[in-house]
């Protein structure tokens, strides 16, 4: 018998959606416990990337970049959220002065909801 030269490999677009959804039966069956465990890798990749996190977003802070203020009604402290917005004090004041004067509320709920 005369050697012959191999084939070269190749895959074909049906051997290579056969072998995705061998697969993903695989992965079906494998229990949950068993591909989300913890292990000492996973988290130290974790911790890794939260303190990766942490610092972009303190730098972020520091730079006057700060993440999350597009309208500020959730802002957890005022006074830094109007340093970051380039607004003062005083101007927050006139603004709760003109709404005051816009709405003109009659009692102490309208108060509360006109003022936040």
């Amino acid at each position: 018998m005369p050697n012959k030269p191999k084939r070269a490999y190749h895959s074909t677009p049906e051997g290579r959606e056969a072998k995705r959804r061998s697969l993903e039966e695989v992965r079906k069956a494998t229990p949950k416990e068993v591909v989300f465990r913890d292990t000492p890798r996973r988290r130290a990749a974790s911790i890794a990337s939260l303190g990766l996190a942490q610092e972009g977003k303190r730098r972020k802070r520091e730079q006057g970049k700060s993440t999350g203020i597009q309208h500020g009604l959730s802002c957890v402290d005022l006074r830094g959220s109007l340093a970051m917005a380039g607004a003062t004090p005083e101007e927050l004041e006139a603004h709760r002065q003109d709404f005051l004067a816009a709405f003109a509320p009659r009692n102490a709920a309208e108060s509360d909801l006109v003022l936040g």
